[in-house]
C-alpha cells in the first residue's frame, strides 16, 4: 500500500475506527504510524473532520421550517389510475425537500455523537499538536511579558487568566503566544524556546470543554509521537504542555515547588540540554 491508496482509505474512516475489523484500515493507519508525511496529513485531515463536525452541531433548524414546507405544499386529489403509478412516479419536490431535511438531521446526530465522543483529553492533545506546527507563523504576536501575553490573550477572547506554575510564572523563556480553535472554543497557546532546538507549548482551554480533565493537584504525564505531555487542571482551566524534551523535564515545570527559579530550565537544562 502507497500514501495515495492509504488517504483514499484514512479519508472516509470515522472518529474511533481503529482497524480491527477492517485489514485494509489497519494498513493504512499502520503506515500513517510510519511514515511522518502520511502521518502529518492524518492528524490535519483529523483537526479539520473534528471543526466540520462542530459546524455541523451549530446548525440551527429554524422553527417554522416544517410549517413553511407544508404551507406551500399543492394537495392534488388522486384518481384511482393515480394511484396505481409506480413508486418512482409520486415523488414531488416536497417529498425529496423533506428527505433532504431527514438526511440532513440524521448526519447531525451522528455527527453530534462523534464530535461529543472526541472531547477527550487525549484527542485534545493530538489535535493541538497538529495544530500548532513549527513554522514561521507558530506564534500570532512575539512577546516575552506574560503579562502583556495574558492581555493580547484576553482582547482575542482566549483563556487568559492563568493560573501557572511558580517556575513558568517567572520564566525568561516565554517567546509569543497564538490563538486556536478547538471544537469551537478559543484555546490559548503560549509558546517557550529552550536552549539549542528546544521549545515547548503550553495550551490553556476551558475545562468545561474536556470530559476527562485531570483532578487539581493530580496533573498527568504521556508520551505522544515523541512528545512528552503533561496536563493539569487550575481554576476553571485545563493546561498541556507538551514539546519533544524529556518527560522528567515536565515533570520539573509542573509539580508544585516552593522556591522560585531565575529560569525554569534549571536543574535539568544542564543535564538534557548541554549534552
Amino acid at each position: 500500500m502507497n500514501q495515495n491508496e492509504a488517504k483514499l482509505i484514512l479519508t472516509v474512516a470515522r472518529p474511533g475506527d481503529d482497524g480491527a475489523a477492517d485489514p485494509q484500515l489497519a494498513e493504512a493507519l499502520a503506515l500513517a504510524r510510519r511514515d511522518a508525511e502520511l502521518g502529518a496529513w492524518w492528524e490535519r485531515e483529523r483537526l479539520w473532520d473534528a471543526h466540520v463536525r462542530q459546524s455541523l452541531t451549530n446548525v440551527t433548524v429554524p422553527p417554522a421550517l416544517r410549517a413553511q414546507i407544508l404551507a406551500g405544499q399543492k394537495v392534488v386529489p388522486l384518481t384511482r389510475a393515480d394511484a396505481k403509478s409506480s413508486f418512482f412516479d409520486w415523488p414531488t419536490p416536497l417529498f425529496w425537500g423533506l428527505a433532504a431535511a431527514v438526511v440532513l438531521f440524521l448526519s447531525l446526530a451522528v455527527n453530534w455523537s462523534h464530535s461529543n465522543s472526541d472531547n477527550k483529553l487525549a484527542s485534545f492533545a493530538k489535535d493541538m499538536l497538529a495544530a500548532a506546527p513549527e513554522d514561521l507563523r507558530h506564534v500570532d504576536v512575539r512577546q516575552a511579558d506574560l503579562a502583556k501575553v495574558t492581555g493580547w490573550l484576553a482582547e482575542h477572547h482566549g483563556p487568559a487568566d492563568l493560573e501557572l506554575p511558580v517556575p513558568m510564572q517567572h520564566s525568561p523563556d516565554l517567546m509569543g503566544c497564538r490563538i486556536l480553535q478547538w471544537h469551537g472554543q478559543a484555546v490559548s497557546m503560549l509558546c517557550y524556546v529552550l536552549p539549542g532546538p528546544h521549545h515547548v507549548d503550553l495550551f490553556v482551554a476551558r475545562a468545561a470543554s474536556l470530559t476527562d480533565v485531570p483532578a487539581p493537584g493530580q496533573p498527568k504525564f504521556a508520551s505522544i509521537n515523541q512528545n512528552a505531555i503533561a496536563a493539569w487542571q487550575a481554576g476553571d482551566n485545563v493546561y498541556l504542555l507538551a514539546g519533544a524534551v524529556p518527560m522528567e523535564f515536565l515533570h520539573h515545570c509542573v509539580e508544585p515547588v516552593h522556591t522560585v527559579q531565575t529560569s525554569w530550565l534549571a536543574p535539568f537544562a544542564v543535564v538534557f540540554f548541554n549534552r
